[in-house]
């Protein structure tokens, strides 16, 4: 409806928000520049990671929306400085979700909006641990029109500049009398949703998309959680990933996931780090692989896992995790694999076969 000249987003990740508006801005021909803020290191929220997620969306970002869309690898504050004031048409507030710095990224950013700027905040409806766009959104949605998309997690409609446009305007006061828009946007979220997954696991099987190893680490007795990892690109067969932390911390356990994927591995070394000195810490390993051809593991689900458990009930202060792995099967060479293995055993499913009708006679 707004058909905005410029648009901003800020706090991209592996961009997934901000090439859902390239898309809509190239499939309507809208004459618009895209700008995608982030310096993509990641955070306590979205977790911390590597250097190959910007070169995923660099590469991306090159191969279908070039012509008008750039990305800004630098902080929302260094942003800030290079955008012209009253030039931003839509703004996509997407970054730490802390009541301080969705505000502080809200204010900042307020006098870059044109008068017909409109906000958007992502993750209106998360109430969990220190997430504070709710509140803030909840003290903004009375001063200008507004609208909550209540959905998935939340998005939240700020209508901030003078001259908005009348239909987006309309609209806003039609969706709030009338709870079927809302639904009617949640159902068709929920379809794409549907079928981005369909076709996501059909892209997966043909090994088309890049698969990601994570770490994952407790700094206290509470869950795994996105907002505590890292992750890295899986492209080569042997590779070794160096998850760096910003600061020491003190970790309880560590869980490395290898894939995203059926894989058979070979985990040659997990190695502990602080200021550049190994750690010889002693600890064990679990996992839901099973162990064969020797050391080798196999796992028959897209969830691999492999914790590392301290021996000792204190934390253990590090900065850095280095692990080599090689990757020995992947995706539908498992089946493959899987495959020779009964091919090669046949006899002895023969004899478990003879013994399990002897016992049930």
């Amino acid at each position: 409806m707004i058909k905005p000249k410029v648009f901003v987003e800020l706090g991209t990740h592996f961009g997934v928000s901000y090439f859902s508006f390239c898309q809509a801005i190239k499939d309507d021909s809208i004459n618009c520049k895209a700008y995608a803020v982030d310096h993509w290191k990641g955070d306590e929220h979205a977790g911390f990671y590597g250097g190959d997620v910007y070169d995923y969306v660099y590469e991306m970002n090159r191969l279908h929306f070039e012509g008008f869309s750039t990305l800004l690898k630098m902080s929302f504050d260094e942003a800030s400085k290079e955008v012209d004031d009253n030039s931003i048409d839509l703004l996509h507030i997407d970054g730490m979700h802390t009541y301080e710095a969705v505000k502080h990224d809200f204010q900042t950013w307020l006098p870059k909006l044109s008068s017909s700027g409109v906000v958007l905040f992502h993750d209106t409806c998360l109430r969990k641990d220190d997430f504070g766009v709710w509140k803030l959104f909840s003290e903004l949605k009375d001063q200008y029109p507004s609208f909550e998309f209540i959905h998935g997690c939340g998005l939240g409609v700020l209508c901030v500049g003078s001259h908005c446009n009348a239909q987006l305007l309309k609209f806003i006061d039609s969706a709030k009398e009338d709870p079927l828009i809302s639904k009617l946007f949640a159902s068709t979220g929920r379809k794409h949703s549907l079928e981005y997954q369909n076709n996501h696991l059909k892209k997966i099987i043909n090994k088309e998309v890049p698969e990601f190893a994570q770490l994952f680490y407790k700094c206290k007795e509470e869950d795994y959680s996105e907002y505590n990892s890292f992750s890295h690109v899986a492209e080569n067969k042997n590779m070794q990933f160096i998850f760096r932390f910003n600061d020491p911390e003190f970790v309880n356990s560590i869980r490395f996931d290898p894939l995203n994927n059926y894989i058979k591995i070979k985990l040659n070394s997990i190695e502990l780090f602080l200021n550049n000195s190994k750690i010889d810490h002693p600890y064990s390993l679990s996992s839901n692989a099973f162990r064969v051809d020797g050391s080798d593991y196999l796992f028959v689900t897209d969830d691999p896992q492999i914790q590392l458990n301290f021996e000792s009930k204190e934390p253990v202060e590090i900065d850095e995790v280095r692990i080599k792995v090689d990757y020995v099967y992947k995706g539908n060479e498992i089946i493959d694999y899987l495959t020779r293995e009964i091919e090669k055993k046949t006899v002895l499913k023969n004899i478990l076969k003879k013994a399990k009708n002897l016992f049930f006679k």
